[in-house]
């Protein structure tokens, strides 16, 4: 049946329209199925048959999805898995289940599913939609051809179960964490159902095996910058701008930019000229005291390579260490998947939301905003080089990476002399010693090195002496030890000494598990096994030998105590522990063990002697000659497996809303993330121990988990209707707990029961088991909520000063109001006033303020609601008021406010008087200006004095 044309029974849709699903009812029922066609039908009917053979098909249908398909993260994927493992699954065009492969037919039309091509076929429509197994009459062909896909984990080397829509849930939630890349695998089955077609020949019977699966790889986009570790050095007062633009030394490098995504590998040369201009280095033309500086200027919105005056930048005139920026530009070419990323859009192929690329600089993994700058804004992708300006001599030396048991280091001809960027003719040699520091003053110990050869990795120095082939050492700067040849200079050399990595895998079972199986022995689907000896250019085992691809183990199994040594299992120090494995091969003790482990070794790869430098071991050969060496592998034996109690703390139902509404609280739905609020799992893969259906509630609820337990004072008085078992609706705020109960399979002695934390949980004290019955008792918690009031609390108010001011007469302008129907319930009142907050705060007696008069104070407000009808709620939480944190306790809240008394104001009235011409101005002066007055602002009371007059 075609997946864009889909019919159901009048039944079924008679059944979905009453559950108020909208459905399309057909008006003809039965409904004809389209059946794809036979081979051939009618060889005078050439429209009708194949227009290309399968296998012909099958690689066009394989071409789509190329080898190699590149998203810059987990959200770019989890759109379009989402639709294939929702949307495709409700409507049962789900392709990852191998017990229900689909049409191939489907699988090539489904819009989904084409999201994930990245090749076009030629003449290719552009929805990757193409007909490949239909003709134009919508006719079917190799409708018995069916197929499913799956996925590989590079991490544990196992296949991904993503058979069913949760399953797939659950991986698409792990892909942030996930090993890149995976590998995703097309199966092709044969049906054998006869609704398929009556073909003489089944389609695949002769179909090459290698056919019938086609593997390809998802890995992440990447940003891949290549910084050249070599030091510019130009002289000081060389000319930074020329008149062709930066100084060439400062703007050349071994430095570019290589973009790893569908577009980059793109196999035409479309985008190829977008690549090359993303690779082109952008030198600033800014410089830098510090990396910071440079940094943070790379993340502006104004950054500019070209800018010569950048905020913080410097000018090189002195010698030192400066700092440019080296950058490449990303906006605006044809590879949109980079310009979505710029533009936090979504991916014009997947749909799905675009992360970052991952930034590598010279193969190693940077962090934004520390390594590198990604400036969506500006389009720059930007690093940071250090410019080393003086008039010094330097030598052009190149750090040398080796392994432990190397002693073939190049001992002249190293490096160059470098003078303002200029070669100065010389020879160079090294005396063969090695030290521990820069400065050459601490030589390496034997055990270190010696006769040249490493025996530890880590960092050590070595000495370069150059003699110059005409001139002084002094003609540039330098100073010449006294009694020292002045034709000679010598540099220090760095030389990392890496490990050669072994990697022995330890070992978890359970018992019961077989000893040979491939989780116990290391063997891979990929025919190798995980533990390997490794140097820098690959393996040094050989997998033809030995009993499981290069490697054996030893048949007996000593106790791990923390006390036995390698060295004391491999030089027979301790005993066996008996009968770890019994003559079935499975594992029969639980326990920690340890058991050796032999690697057969390459002939000629590495001397064996180095191989002791990776711990404990025994270098050898075994009885045909092989080269051997032999460690000690750790191995876990688990007893009876883990089950996770999921309890959800977070089942809340507000006071008077009925229960029967919250099918979350009767456990008869899964919250917002899909999961019951109550259930047990199992196992590394989480799987449901018991069905959250037949989990069952108690009847009561209690005060505490103790009492639920227990059955210990069950609070009735809470509900409505106290006498049901199941309450209609609950009439008083607080926190109360239920009985969860689950029926196992078998006793719970059988199983360990941890909580979500890991935390083990013990009988009796976090949960109780009926033995008779197998049921297993969880105490859950419930959160009753009220109403929301809102705390309004001023921080600071100010009053005026009178005779008759007292605390009560201050309104501090607090009150709690109700968030449904904004009415005030409660407002706050101040009792006593304080010199400080914090005497507020602790209500210090010694610090309280009376009489009240003019001055700052702080007095502590408290607001009180009915704590049965109401949750608190402050529009301050979490912010501190004058220095301190509001407390809300129980069903008060209260919090340190400012209070100011102003002094009050106090004015001057003096009358004016006139005087006729010869009056005796002393009995003039005593008549009318022997007082003056004093009225304060509120007229509360006036002073009287006397005063003198002056006459101007």
């Amino acid at each position: 049946m075609k997946k864009n044309v889909k019919y159901i029974g009048s039944a079924i849709a008679v059944a979905l329209l009453a559950a108020g699903a909208p459905v399309v009812i057909p008006m003809m029922i039965p409904v004809n199925i389209v059946q794809a066609r036979d081979q051939p039908i009618d060889d005078n009917n050439t429209s009708e048959q194949p227009d290309a053979p399968l296998v012909d098909k099958i690689n066009q249908f394989y071409g789509q999805f190329g080898k190699h398909i590149y998203v810059s993260g987990p959200n770019s994927l989890k759109d379009v898995l989402n639709t294939l493992s929702t949307n495709d699954y409700t409507e049962n065009y789900y392709y990852f289940d191998p017990s229900s492969p689909k049409h191939i037919h489907d699988l090539q039309s489904d819009t989904a599913l084409a999201k994930l091509k990245t090749n076009p076929i030629l003449g290719q429509k552009e929805n990757f939609g193409d007909a490949i197994f239909e003709n134009n009459n919508g006719d079917y062909y190799y409708r018995d051809v069916l197929g499913y896909f799956s996925f590989h984990d590079a991490s544990t080397d196992k296949d991904i179960d993503v058979s069913s829509s949760s399953k797939m849930q659950d991986y698409l939630n792990s892909l942030a964490t996930a090993q890149w890349p995976f590998t995703v695998t097309i199966h092709l089955v044969q049906s054998t159902d006869k609704s398929d077609g009556t073909y003489k020949t089944p389609s695949l019977s002769n179909i090459d095996a290698s056919l019938k699966s086609y593997s390809f790889e998802v890995d992440r986009s990447s940003l891949n910058i290549q910084k050249d570790t070599t030091t510019p050095v130009i002289a000081k007062g060389t000319k930074v701008i020329t008149e062709d633009g930066l100084n060439s030394k400062l703007a050349s490098g071994n430095n570019s930019l290589s973009v790893v995504d569908n577009y980059s590998k793109n196999s035409g040369n479309e985008y190829q000229s977008d690549m090359d201009r993303m690779a082109q280095p952008y030198y600033g033309s800014s410089f830098f005291a510090n990396e910071t500086d440079a940094i943070d200027y790379a993340k502006t919105p104004e950054f500019d390579t070209a800018s010569v005056s950048a905020p913080k930048s410097v000018s090189l005139s002195d010698k030192g260490t400066y700092y440019q920026t080296v950058s490449y530009f990303l906006k605006g070419n044809s590879d949109s998947a980079v310009q979505a990323m710029l533009e936090n859009s979504t991916d014009d192929k997947t749909g799905g939301k675009l992360d970052d690329y991952q930034t590598f600089i010279n193969g190693k993994l940077g962090t934004d905003g520390t390594d590198y700058v990604l400036n969506k804004s500006a389009g720059y992708l930007t690093i940071v080089r250090p410019i080393q300006v003086g008039d010094r001599m330097t030598a052009n030396l190149t750090d040398i990476k080796t392994t432990v048991g190397n002693d073939d280091l190049p001992k002249e001809n190293i490096g160059s002399l470098q003078y303002n960027g200029e070669t100065i003719p010389s020879t160079s040699t090294t005396d063969g010693k090695y030290y521990l520091d820069l400065q050459g003053k601490e030589e390496a110990p034997t055990e270190d090195i010696s006769a040249g050869k490493f025996h530890k990795p880590g960092n050590y120095y070595r000495k370069i002496t150059y003699t110059l082939d005409s001139g002084k050492v002094s003609d540039y700067g330098i100073e010449v030890t006294p009694g020292s040849p002045d034709n000679t200079v010598t540099f220090m050399q760095k030389v990392n000494v890496e490990q050669i990595d072994k990697i022995v895998n330890p070992v978890s079972v359970t018992k019961g598990d077989s000893s040979t199986a491939d989780a116990v022995t290391g063997v891979t689907s990929y025919g190798v096994n995980s533990n390997r000896l490794l140097d820098d250019d690959g393996s040094l085992v050989d997998t033809t030998k030995g009993q499981y691809k290069g490697v054996s183990f030893g048949m007996d199994y000593y106790l791990d105590d923390g006390k036995t040594t390698d060295s004391d299992v491999l030089n027979n120090k301790v005993k066996p522990v008996a009968d770890v494995v019994d003559d079935n091969g499975n594992f029969a003790k639980s326990g920690d063990y340890l058991r050796t482990i032999t690697f057969y070794l390459i002939d000629s790869t590495i001397d064996t002697d180095s191989l002791s430098e990776l711990g404990s071991c025994k270098v050898g050969k075994d009885a045909e000659g092989n080269n051997t060496v032999t460690y000690i592998q750790k191995v876990h034996i688990a007893g009876y497996p883990v089950v996770k109690v999921v309890l959800s703390d977070d089942l809340s139902i507000p006071i008077y809303e009925q229960v029967i509404d919250y099918p979350q609280i009767l456990l008869n739905d899964t919250d917002s993330n899909g999961s019951y609020s109550a259930y047990l799992t199992v196992g590394s893969d989480n799987h449901k121990l018991t069905d959250p259906y037949y989990a069952e509630i108690g009847e009561h609820v209690y005060h505490s988990s103790k009492d639920a337990l227990t059955n210990n004072n069950p609070v009735k008085s809470i509900l409505f209707e106290a006498e049901k078992t199941e309450p209609e609706f609950f009439k008083q705020v607080g926190c109360y707990y239920r009985t969860v109960s689950f029926q196992l399979g078998k006793s719970a002695n059988l199983y360990n029961f941890e909580d979500e934390s890991g935390k083990r949980l013990e009988e009796g004290t976090d949960y109780t088991f009926n033995a008779d019955k197998n049921i297993i008792t969880f105490a859950q918690v419930i959160h009753v909520t009220g109403s929301t009031a809102t705390a309004t609390m001023p921080d600071k108010v100010s009053v005026s000063y009178s005779k008759n001011l007292n605390t009560f007469n201050i309104d501090p302008g607090a009150k709690l109001t109700d968030d449904a129907n904004g009415n005030t319930i409660a407002t706050g009142t101040v009792y006593s006033l304080y010199t400080t907050a914090e005497a507020a705060y602790n209500s210090d007696s010694s610090k309280a303020v009376y009489p009240l008069k003019p001055g700052v104070y702080y007095t502590e407000v408290s607001l009180s609601i009915d704590s049965s009808k109401y949750d608190l709620y402050t529009n301050n939480e979490g912010e501190k008021i004058n220095g301190y944190l509001p407390k809300i306790e129980g069903n008060t809240i209260s919090y340190i406010q400012q209070v100011t008394i102003e002094p009050e104001e106090v004015k001057t009235e003096i009358n004016s008087q006139t005087a006729d011409v010869g009056t005796d101005m002393n009995d003039f002066i005593e008549n009318n200006f022997g007082t003056y007055e004093l009225h304060g602002t509120n007229n509360q009371e006036d002073a009287v004095g006397t005063g003198i007059p002056i006459f101007l």
